[in-house]
């Protein structure tokens, strides 16, 4: 049985919401994790080769590695354009201005943003 106007807004609303959180997550690791990264490994090159100088370089080379492999910055660039694909849509149907039709083929646009993202693609731009 095909849902109501209400519940499919509904559940995009709930997607949305992940999508956004997702998206400021990975953003704030980014963030904290390169600080992190950059404050250790120039306390790690200021100092003399003791213990702590080797504790900052684990530090710096682990923030580091984290940056390279788990790139958060782009995980927050794709959750926060799926985002706003969907929000934007959601609210033109909300307003009637757009078709149901058009709502879930945005909605599976913005999936499709993010699956690329699984695939290791690069960002597409955003028109």
């Amino acid at each position: 049985m095909p849902i109501t106007d209400d519940e499919l807004a509904s559940e995009l609303q709930r997607k949305l919401d992940l999508w956004l959180w997702n998206g400021v997550l990975w953003e704030r690791v980014h963030w904290l994790v390169g600080v992190i990264g950059i404050a250790s490994s120039a306390i790690a090159s200021a100092t003399a080769a003791d213990q702590g100088t080797r504790v900052f370089s684990v530090i710096a080379t682990a923030c580091m590695g984290v940056l390279g492999f788990a790139n958060p910055q782009k995980r927050s660039q794709r959750y926060l354009q799926a985002y706003r694909l969907v929000d934007t849509a959601l609210r033109e149907y909300r307003a009637l201005l757009v078709s149901r039709a058009a709502l879930l083929a945005e909605h599976r646009r913005a999936e499709e943003l993010l699956n690329e993202g699984e695939r290791h693609d690069p960002v597409p731009e955003q028109h």
